[in-house]
C-alpha cells in the first residue's frame, strides 16, 4: 500500500472467499475452469467468471504497450491485460482486493499492482497507451473530491492518456432497458432510482448515452466511439457497435436476446420482457440509448485500425462463448464484407488442447449471415401474450420439428450434425423458410429425434426471461410443458424419459464447461411470470392455486437411511425441489439412485465438515435462487453417542412428515400466518438454556457478525435441527459466508461446535427477519428429553 494513501472501504463482501480461491488455485489464467468451478454466489461470479474479459476482447490487439488500470478489483481484467503482453500498472484502493489482484497476476512480470488512491498517484509525466475506468467512473462522487467529481476523475484520466492512446470507460446506462423494466439500480439497490434521477450527493451516479459522451468530450477527448455490451459490461456475452445498430441487414435484437447471462443475484421478475422490448426499441432507433451498459473509447483520434469496429470489414458486433473449457471457447465476429454480412469465427484459446469429450466440435472460420429472425424469438412472443396456451407453443414448434422429421431415419435417428439443431440454431426468413447455422456439436452416433426435440424445447423455454400468465390448465413447469408440447405433436415421450434427457444434458454441458458432474437433474424450473402482463394472478393460474413453492433439504451422511427418508419425503405434496447432500466418500452411484427415486433431485457430495448444517446453508442459498418459499430440513440423525438416536430421528420425522395431510396442515399454517418463520417438531423446540453453556460464546460471536445483540435475549430453538422454515426467515445466515474450513474436523465433540451454535442461530435469524418460531402438535407427548441425556 502506498504511504499515506487512505484505505478504500469499497468491497462486496466476497473478497475473503475469492482471495482464498485465487491463492489456492493452480490455474489463475483467463478462462480457468478451476476458478469457474468455484463460483457460488454473485460476488464470486463477478470476480471469477471467464466472461469478465469479454469486455476488452474486441480491442485485445490494440491494447498497446502500456496500460493503466484504475480500479483493478480482484484482478479479472488485470490478468487479461497482462496476458496481452503490455506493461500493466493496476491501481486498486482496497488493500484486500489489491492483494487478490496481485495473486491473480502471479507469473506475469509485466504486471504491477499497487494499492493507492488514483487521485494521489505519483507518476509525474508518465502516460499510457491505454487507460481503463471499468466500473470506476460512477463511483467518482464517493472517492474523488471537488465540485464535480465525475469531471475531475475524467480530467485525471485524460492526463494519463498518451497522444495516440485511448481511454476505455465501462459504466451502466442510467436509462438501460433493464432499469426501465424494474431491475434494482446496481449501486443503490432500488428500482427506478436512476431512471428518475434519484442520485444524491456522495452516491454513485450513472448517465445516459448523450450525457456520458458530452462529459467525455468536455474532458478534452476529440474522438469518442461508443459500443454496447450485453447483457451488461460486467458479464458481457455480446458487444454491439454503432454500426451494428444502424445496419438493416443485421438483426441485432436476435443477438441481444441470446446474450442473456444468468446472474446469481437475479431474483426480481421484470415488469416486461426486456428481450421483446429490444425489438421495438431497436426499430425506433433507441437500441443504443437503452443498452444496459456502455463501453466508451476516447482519444485525440481513433484511427480506423484502433477502434472497436476494426477488423476484416466493418464489425457490427462480437459474440462470445466462454462458459466453456478453453478448447471450446470462441468468438463470433459479425462484419460487413462486399456489401453483405458474414460471421467470422475463431477459437479464443487456439493453443488449448482438445478435451476428451463424447462430442466433436466444428467451428467454421467463416459463414454467411442468414437474414431473417431466430426461430426462438417466436416462442418468446407466444409466451408474452396473456392467456397463451399449449397448442400455441406446439404450433410455433411444428415447422422446426417437421424440418427434423424430414431428416430422420425410419428408426427415428437423426444425422449427428443435427444434434445441435435447436431453436437457437434455426433462422426463419421473410418467406417462412427455415435454415440452420452454427451446428457445432456432433456426437459419434446420430441422436434420437425425440431427444433433439425435447432438448430444444426445454432449453428454449428455459431461456424465456419473462412470460405472461398462461391459459387455465397450462403448466408453467418447464419439463412438464416441454413433454406436453411433444405429446401435442404426436410424440410418446414419458416424464421419466424427459428427466433422463435433462440429466444427460446437464452432465454434457458440465463436461463442455470443464466442470464434470454426475448425470442428475440440476433443478425443475418454472417460467417466470412478468408483473406487467399479470398484475393480479388469474383465479385459474397455477400461481394462485398452488400456494407456496416447497422444497426439501436432506443431509444423508448414513446412506443406508435413504429408504426411510425417501418414504418421508414422498409425503410432501407438490414438492418442487429436492436437495440432497451426501458424504464425499459415499458409495458410487448413490446420486443416480436418489435421482431415480426423485428425478428432480439435486445431489451433491460434501466433505465431512459441519455435519448437516454446512450443506444446508449451501442448499439454502440455491433454494433462494430457485424461488423456493418453504423448505423442510431433515437429516439422517443417528446421534451414536446416545442409545436412543434412531428413535429421536424417527420422532422428529413423524412430526414433520408423518403424512401428506400433516404436511398440508403445516404449509397451511405458514399461509395463514405471515409472521411464522420456523415450525419445529412438537416437543423438540426448547429454550436457549438447554445445553447453553458450551455454545454461548460461539452463538454470541455469530450474532455479532449478524449485527444482533443476543445478550439477555430469551429464545427457543429446535434441538436436533429438523424443521420447516420460510427461506426468507433464514436469509440472514447467508451473510455469514461460512466455509468447510470454519467447522471443526471430525470426529467433533457432541456439543459446543460451530454446527451446534448455528442450530441455535436458526431462530435468531428468523427473529432478525421479523419472524418467529413455533412447533407442530405433539399428541404423543414425547419430547427431546426422552431421547437426549
Amino acid at each position: 500500500m502506498a504511504r499515506g494513501a487512505p484505505e478504500f472501504a469499497y468491497a462486496d463482501g466476497g473478497e475473503a472467499y475469492v482471495g482464498e480461491v485465487i491463492r489456492s488455485a493452480a490455474d489463475v489464467a483467463t478462462g480457468s475452469p478451476e476458478l469457474a468451478r468455484a463460483i457460488r454466489d454473485w460476488a464470486s461470479q463477478y470476480h471469477l467468471s471467464p466472461g469478465r474479459a469479454n469486455l476488452l476482447r474486441p480491442i485485445a490487439e490494440r491494447i498497446g504497450d502500456t496500460v493503466l488500470e484504475v480500479g483493478a478489483g480482484c484482478g479479472a481484467i488485470t490478468r487479461f491485460l497482462g496476458e496481452s503482453g503490455a506493461a500493466v500498472l493496476a491501481v486498486e484502493g482496497n488493500p484486500a482486493r489489491a492483494r487478490i489482484a496481485a495473486a491473480r497476476c502471479r507469473g506475469l512480470d509485466n504486471v504491477v499492482v499497487v494499492c493507492d488512491n488514483f487521485e494521489r498517484l505519483a507518476l509525474p509525466g508518465v502516460r499510457f497507451t491505454l487507460v481503463t475506468l471499468i466500473g470506476v467512473l460512477e463511483y467518482s462522487p464517493v472517492f474523488v473530491g471537488g465540485e464535480d467529481p465525475v469531471q475531475a476523475m475524467l480530467a485525471l484520466a485524460r492526463a494519463r492518456v498518451a497522444d495516440s492512446g485511448l481511454l476505455a470507460i465501462a459504466i451502466e446506462n442510467q436509462l438501460g432497458a433493464k432499469y426501465l423494466a424494474g431491475a434494482a439500480e446496481d449501486h443503490l439497490g432500488e428500482p427506478w432510482v436512476g431512471v428518475t434521477g434519484g442520485y444524491g450527493p456522495g452516491t454513485a451516479i450513472t448517465f445516459g448515452r448523450r450525457e456520458l459522451e458530452q462529459r467525455v468530450r468536455a474532458a478534452g477527448f476529440a474522438a469518442v466511439e461508443m459500443a454496447y455490451p450485453f447483457p451488461d459490461y460486467k458479464l458481457p456475452a455480446a458487444i454491439v457497435t454503432e454500426a451494428g445498430f444502424a445496419n438493416p441487414a443485421f438483426n441485432v435484437s436476435d443477438l441481444i436476446a441470446c446474450a442473456k447471462v444468468q446472474r446469481f443475484d437475479e431474483t426480481v421478475t421484470p415488469a416486461f420482457s426486456e428481450a421483446l422490448a429490444r425489438d421495438t426499441l431497436v426499430r425506433n432507433g433507441l437500441g443504443a440509448d437503452t443498452a444496459n451498459s456502455f463501453l466508451c473509447l476516447a482519444g485525440d483520434v481513433i484511427p480506423a485500425k484502433a477502434g472497436i469496429r476494426a477488423g476484416a470489414g466493418e464489425v457490427l458486433a462480437y459474440a462470445y462463448s466462454v462458459a466453456r473449457d478453453r478448447p471450446y471457447a470462441g468468438e463470433a465476429r459479425f462484419a460487413v464484407e462486399d456489401g453483405g454480412v458474414v460471421v467470422q469465427r475463431r477459437a479464443i484459446y487456439p493453443a488449448a488442447p482438445t478435451a476428451n469429450s463424447t462430442l466433436a466440435m466444428e467451428r467454421p472460420a467463416r459463414e454467411r449471415y442468414l437474414t431473417g429472425e431466430l426461430l426462438y424469438r417466436g416462442l418468446q412472443r407466444v409466451t408474452a401474450r396473456r392467456g397463451w396456451s399449449l397448442s400455441q407453443v406446439a404450433e410455433w414448434a411444428v415447422p422446426w420439428v417437421e424440418l427434423l422429421r424430414a431428416r430422420a431415419s425410419r428408426d427415428g435417428k437423426l444425422p449427428p450434425e443435427l444434434f445441435d439443431c435447436t431453436p437457437f440454431n434455426v433462422v426463419r426468413d421473410a418467406a417462412g423458410k427455415l435454415s440452420t447455422f452454427d451446428l457445432e456439436w456432433r456426437p459419434e452416433r446420430g441422436p434420437a429425434l425425440e431427444e433433439v426435440v425435447f432438448r430444444g424445447l426445454y432449453n428454449a423455454l428455459l431461456r424465456i426471461d419473462t412470460a405472461a400468465a398462461p391459459a387455465s390448465g397450462t403448466s408453467t413447469h418447464i419439463p412438464s410443458l416441454a413433454v406436453a408440447t411433444m405429446h401435442a405433436m404426436g410424440f410418446e415421450i414419458t416424464p421419466e424419459q424427459a428427466h433422463l434427457y435433462i440429466a444427460a444434458d446437464y452432465a454434457l454441458t458440465g463436461e463442455i464447461a470443464g466442470t464434470p458432474r454426475a448425470a442428475v437433474l440440476p433443478q425443475l424450473p418454472v417460467l417466470r411470470i412478468a408483473g406487467a402482463f399479470d398484475p393480479v394472478p388469474l383465479a385459474s393460474s397455477p400461481a394462485a392455486a398452488a400456494g407456496p413453492r416447497l422444497g426439501a433439504i436432506v443431509h444423508l451422511y448414513y446412506e443406508d437411511l435413504w429408504p426411510e427418508i425417501r418414504a418421508f419425503i414422498a409425503r410432501i405434496p407438490s414438492l418442487e425441489r429436492l436437495y440432497v447432500s451426501v458424504g464425499e466418500k459415499s458409495a458410487a452411484g448413490l446420486e443416480e439412485a436418489i435421482a431415480r427415486d426423485f428425478p428432480g433431485a439435486r445431489v451433491r457430495r460434501f466433505p465431512n465438515r459441519g455435519r448437516d448444517v454446512l450443506p444446508f446453508l449451501e442448499f439454502l442459498n440455491e433454494a433462494a435462487r430457485d424461488d423456493i418459499e418453504l423448505v423442510c430440513k431433515v437429516h439422517g440423525k443417528r446421534s451414536p453417542h446416545v442409545a436412543t438416536g434412531d428413535a429421536w430421528r424417527r420422532d422428529m420425522l413423524e412430526k414433520l412428515l408423518g403424512s401428506e395431510a400433516a404436511v398440508r396442515a403445516i404449509v397451511q399454517r405458514f399461509r395463514a400466518d405471515p409472521a411464522l418463520g420456523i415450525v419445529g417438531p412438537g416437543g423438540h423446540v426448547v429454550p436457549a438454556s438447554f445445553y447453553w453453556k458450551r455454545n454461548a460464546e460461539k452463538v454470541a460471536q455469530l450474532c455479532d457478525r449478524l449485527g444482533y445483540d443476543v445478550g439477555g435475549v430469551e429464545f427457543r430453538y429446535v434441538a436436533g435441527s429438523m424443521f420447516w422454515a420460510r427461506v426468507k426467515a433464514l436469509a440472514p445466515l447467508l451473510r455469514l459466508s461460512l466455509r468447510a474450513e470454519d467447522f471443526e474436523p471430525e470426529p467433533a465433540p457432541a456439543d459446543g461446535t460451530l454446527a451446534h451454535a448455528l442450530e441455535r442461530i436458526f431462530p435468531l435469524a428468523a427473529r432478525i427477519s421479523g419472524l418467529r418460531i413455533d412447533e407442530t402438535d405433539n399428541p404423543g407427548g414425547t419430547t427431546v428429553r426422552d431421547f437426549a441425556p
